[in-house]
């Protein structure tokens, strides 16, 4: 299993980006990449994400708001459940 983290921000949310980043690099399971998408002027929210999106080389997708954070075991806890139960989508 690879996994990568979506992360969509505007430049005006440089602080928080950091700390959604750390949130990420704390993970007991590291993601094996991290797609960080910055707005364009005048681009809507969907077009980011789906430029993040884009990005992934990865067979799971976690997707994080550059405004939160994702606990220590996030990644880990949503894995172990997705492999006990073949879930398509867990969160």
């Amino acid at each position: 299993m690879t996994v990568s983290v979506l992360i969509p921000t505007i430049p005006e949310r440089a602080t928080l980006l950091q700390r959604a980043l750390a949130s990420v690099s704390a993970q007991t399971l590291r993601p094996d990449e991290i797609c960080v998408a910055v707005a364009r002027p005048d681009e809507p929210a969907w077009s980011t994400r789906d430029r993040a999106l884009r990005m992934a080389t990865s067979t799971h997708i976690a997707c994080l708001d550059d405004d939160d954070e994702f606990l220590p075991h996030h990644l880990e806890r949503c894995a172990a459940h997705q492999a006990d139960t073949g879930a398509d989508m867990v969160f």
